[in-house]
């Protein structure tokens, strides 16, 4: 849900005068499993909170669900400045344990954000996979570990893309 978060906070700077510069610093953004069009586990992640008494909570997960209205018009409003970035996004590869704990007994897993709803379908966006599941994308045993690897070359590519010195 991060990635929907920095792009919700990006489209603020960009259409806010008072944070404008912000906006115009900004030059890439590399998105970790970010559902892009929602997760079809968001059902099963709604029903899930439904018995939980975190219910700030469950106002967030109606938006995760696939092709909501609130991820539409975040979508539709970013697509007007896609262009000024360069944009990097990756997918798990690696099921999610629902109930970790539980694993043994009941060893329920779901892909959190499938590959195809991990991507904005820009041009020029690079796509790439990690193999982990959705808790995993971003926690890196080493630098020595491949996904640590694959983020950090994507960042220097970032970088590389946005380098404007003579």
């Amino acid at each position: 849900m991060g990635g929907l978060v920095v792009k919700r906070a990006y489209l603020n700077a960009q259409n806010n005068p008072r944070f404008r510069q912000i906006g115009t610093a900004v030059r890439s953004m590399i998105f970790l499993s970010t559902p892009h069009t929602g997760a079809d586990s968001g059902s099963s992640l709604k029903n899930l909170m439904s018995v939980s008494f975190f219910i700030s909570e469950k106002q967030f997960v109606n938006s995760l669900q696939r092709n909501s209205e609130t991820l539409e018009t975040i979508n539709q409003d970013f697509r007007h400045f896609m262009h000024k970035l360069f944009i990097a996004s990756f997918y798990e590869t690696r099921e999610t344990p629902i109930f970790p704990h539980l694993d043994r007994i009941n060893p329920t897993k779901v892909r959190v954000v499938k590959k195809d709803s991990s991507r904005l379908m820009c041009p020029g966006e690079v796509h790439m996979s990690l193999d982990a599941d959705h808790h995993g994308v971003c926690k890196y045993t080493s630098r020595q570990d491949p996904n640590y690897g694959r983020v950090l070359n994507m960042i220097l590519k970032a970088v590389q893309a946005n380098d404007v010195s003579p």
